[in-house]
């Protein structure tokens, strides 16, 4: 991998792995710290792998309990210790922790969560400031907000509050912080809806404070870490471009006439943008596609926003037709 910083250039080399997955592996997602990899597969089975010497290995398979098949995955925050929910095909949510038991470290399916009517399209934790907080968006249109009653023993949840925000499919949500402040979220409906709300002590409630006004469906939004800035960055990807927006400071404890700015758009032609990700700083976002392209994007001493990498996956036939592991290469450009 080629990388530029500046007039700086690093070289960096993407390494390939197998799994020994027996069938579809449904998500992938790396712990906060960048040294544990968790894969879900339809073998009902999660693997876990660590990084070593730049080296993923697998260290530890863990069989789950019976029809649960998980297809979605989320690390909580590393404050509470090596902590999964996944998202299984019978719409429940259960999580998963690292225990030490038998005088070793090993994983465990250790309860659910939830189980919903409806189909659940995201799950998310909040950032740590507010606990060990898990919000799960539905199909029909509500966010559930469940914590956990020990964050340091997370086997007994409790459902905290819920938005329903709209009476169609909740695609994506994000949570959103400033120091002082209650949290806020970020929804985003079927109905090309994008709100955000705040969380009011008083009744426990959500209420509705902007309106993006955005008309296009929704695909994905993250908001970036508040982190020397004074302002938020929300990225958007919609049915047609990539989107960033300014979210004016909050001051004077006051919600009314925030300011906002939409100050990057990327057209997608025949490309549509699916995933987005932020960098611990907010600073560099990462975007994925439905062409298996990997974007990252950042902006310019001068605010100017752009595609500063692009990764390509390419498929390469397996000359073994016995061998049902799974490989991947990628290739970078700048």
């Amino acid at each position: 991998m080629l990388l530029r910083t500046n007039e700086t250039i690093e070289n960096k080399t993407l390494k390939n792995f197998l799994t020994s997955h027996q069938y579809l592996i449904h998500d992938l997602q790396i712990d906060p710290t960048g040294t544990i990899l968790v894969s879900s597969s339809s073998d009902n089975c999660l693997k876990f792998y660590s990084n070593k010497d730049s080296t993923w290995k697998e260290t530890f398979t863990l069989e789950l309990e019976e029809n649960t098949n998980i297809w979605k995955l989320a690390w909580s925050p590393s404050t509470f210790g090596s902590v999964i929910a996944g998202v299984t095909f019978q719409n429940e949510v259960v999580i998963i922790s690292q225990t030490f038991e038998n005088g070793k470290l090993q994983w465990k399916q250790q309860t659910t969560v939830c189980s919903l009517p409806d189909s659940i399209q995201k799950i998310s934790f909040s950032p740590d400031e507010l606990g060990l907080v898990l919000g799960v968006a539905d199909s029909s249109g509500i966010l559930h907000i469940y914590h956990a009653e020990d964050p340091s023993q997370p086997d007994t949840w409790q459902k905290h509050s819920e938005i329903i925000v709209a009476n169609t499919c909740l695609r994506a949500f994000d949570w959103g912080l400033q120091p002082n402040y209650p949290v806020m979220i970020i929804t985003a409906a079927i109905n090309r809806s994008v709100k955000i709300w705040k969380f009011c002590e008083e009744g426990l409630k959500w209420e509705s404070v902007l309106n993006l006004g955005i008309e296009l469906e929704v695909y994905d939004i993250v908001w970036s870490n508040f982190v020397g800035r004074d302002f938020h960055l929300i990225a958007i990807s919609t049915e047609e471009a990539l989107e960033i927006w300014k979210i004016e400071k909050l001051k004077n404890n006051s919600y009314q006439n925030i300011e906002k700015e939409r100050i990057a758009y990327f057209t997608q032609i025949n490309d549509s943008i699916w995933k987005l990700g932020w960098n611990e700083t907010g600073n560099v976002l990462a975007s994925t596609s439905n062409k298996g392209i990997v974007k990252l994007w950042k902006s310019n001493l001068l605010g100017n926003w752009g595609c500063i990498s692009t990764i390509t996956g390419n498929e390469e036939e397996d000359d073994d037709d016995d061998d049902d592991d799974d490989e991947l290469e990628l290739e970078i450009e700048n």
